[in-house]
């Protein structure tokens, strides 16, 4: 719907896998992907500005609408 996200994937360097063991693992990240209507990239910027800043006026609004959702925190943080 016209956001244009683009998203860059690193391959890191491969090596032999243990039997049964997962070929893809993600090792780290950066920030996580933005939520949906966010606003395309310049609404996401705004909105990790307004959630990591507690005296902005839209801050608290930000943070109920993102719930746990924390644009800042990467998957590889949480998994």
């Amino acid at each position: 719907m016209g956001d244009g996200w683009e998203h860059v994937i690193t391959p890191g360097k491969p090596y032999d896998l243990p039997a049964g063991e997962a070929a893809v693992a993600l090792l780290s990240a950066e920030g996580k992907c933005p939520p949906d209507d966010s606003g395309g990239a310049p609404g996401f910027e705004r909105m990790v500005v307004i959630a990591a800043d507690p005296s902005h006026d839209e801050h608290d609004d930000i943070v109920d609408w993102l719930g746990d959702d924390h644009p800042w925190q990467s998957e590889a943080d949480t998994a």
